[in-house]
């Protein structure tokens, strides 16, 4: 009788009744706190994994994107020197260091264009369909005289150069 209200007689026989309600409602809330945790630990430890497994998954496109960067600049560097050599050799004639050193950017194109034809080889069939590779007909004869005075040397230097920078353009404009 706590503000004057008499209690009810059945009010004895109901206590263990409420504090066995109370406990199960203190028990259900425990346990849900206890699930709720367990789900919020799972999904974070399921969202660590897939970052992970996604980190793990884009690292090597990343690695090999930035080997295609590097291949690209090593070669577009040969490429440029060997369109040099012939534009120097046209002009001022052939000498004996330009052909050694056409010999020697002939063996590296051997070597290392056919790592990076693949690519290229999309941006300059698609200006001409059935065309031959305008970069195999720069660096593919037996001497740098042949080279120079071959009728479509011209042409070649600016399809080359073309599919080039469509290459280059493509490879640059693709997010690291």
């Amino acid at each position: 009788m706590a503000i004057g209200l008499p209690l009810s007689p059945q009010v004895p026989r109901l206590r263990p009744q409420w504090r066995f309600v109370g406990t199960l409602f203190a028990r259900t809330n425990q346990v849900l706190k206890v699930g709720v945790l367990r789900i919020g630990t799972a999904a974070r430890t399921l969202w660590k994994r897939l970052v992970n497994t996604t980190k793990d998954l884009l690292a090597p496109r990343v690695r090999a994107r930035q080997r295609q960067h590097a291949q690209f600049a090593v070669f577009e560097q040969q490429y440029e020197g060997l369109v040099d050599l012939l534009c120097v050799s046209a002009r001022e004639g052939i000498r004996e260091d330009r052909e050694t050193q056409y010999r020697r950017v002939q063996t590296w194109m051997f070597a290392h264009y056919p790592c990076i034809a693949s690519h290229i080889r999309l941006h300059w069939e698609n200006n001409e369909p059935g065309a031959t590779d305008p970069f195999k007909g720069l660096f593919s004869h037996n001497c740098l005289e042949a080279a120079v005075n071959e009728s479509d040397g011209i042409e070649r230097i600016m399809q080359s150069r073309l599919a080039l920078e469509a290459y280059r353009a493509e490879l640059f404009a693709r997010p690291d």
